[in-house]
């Protein structure tokens, strides 16, 4: 269970803004794409604000924030061979960004803060120009199961608290709910002009284009749904 985004006009939009930098955030979600497109997953935006979770036109994956300088963590091998994949980026001001890769740590990177602005949480698009091998535009591929996490500046990110929701991503039962920001698991079949948020905070996203699509992934020969 899925959305398919076709790369030339397909996003999904939450509802409100929120204080990019007044929070610390969790991203976790499954996606797969065959193109090498520079595009966003997902990430915050308002102008070319960030953090953002992207696949560059090199084919790997990049998680990334800007602090006054651009910082990023990537993965050592390409993400274009159209595999399902689930992604988990930390973003913990003051601290660092951390990755995993289908429960694999990636690496880290230190951050400092950053300049103070509120932004909509975006999947599938839109701005990433300033961004290394990023563009503007739109994701050529699928999403599924978008997890969102809006964590208090003096709470730490612990790895445990990573494992949890890394484990509760193969289940359509999320961990950590307490700091659950946003839940997009693109349930939805039909075409609807929105898509709805489980979180309970009824964010429910704006959608333009997309698809449904039955089509879980698949891990070692075990199908996940989402």
């Amino acid at each position: 269970m899925a959305r398919y985004f076709d790369g030339v006009d397909d996003i999904i939009t939450s509802a409100n803004t929120t204080g990019i930098t007044s929070y610390n955030w969790i991203v976790a979600c499954w996606f797969r794409t065959s193109v090498a497109s520079g595009k966003k997953i997902v990430g915050a935006e308002f102008d070319h604000y960030h953090p953002h979770l992207y696949v560059g036109t090199d084919g790997y994956l990049y998680w990334v924030v800007y602090d006054g300088g651009f910082k990023m963590i990537t993965t050592s091998f390409v993400v274009v061979d159209n595999v399902w994949r689930m992604a988990v980026g930390v973003c913990q001001w003051n601290n660092s960004i951390r990755l995993w890769v289908d429960g694999q740590f990636i690496g880290t990177v230190s951050i400092g803060s950053s300049v103070a602005f509120n932004g909509y949480w975006r999947i599938g698009g839109y701005k990433l120009r300033y961004w290394r091998n990023g563009n503007d535009g739109y994701f050529p591929g699928e999403v599924a199961d978008v997890r969102i996490y809006r964590l208090p500046l003096d709470v730490s990110i612990t790895d445990a608290m990573v494992e949890a929701i890394i484990k509760s991503m193969y289940r359509r039962n999320p961990a950590l709910r307490q700091y659950l920001y946003i839940w997009y698991p693109l349930w939805e079949r039909e075409t609807p002009s929105y898509v709805l948020d489980h979180s309970g905070r009824y964010d429910n996203g704006s959608v333009v284009g997309t698809t449904y699509v039955d089509d879980p992934p698949q891990l070692a020969g075990s199908l996940v749904s989402p």
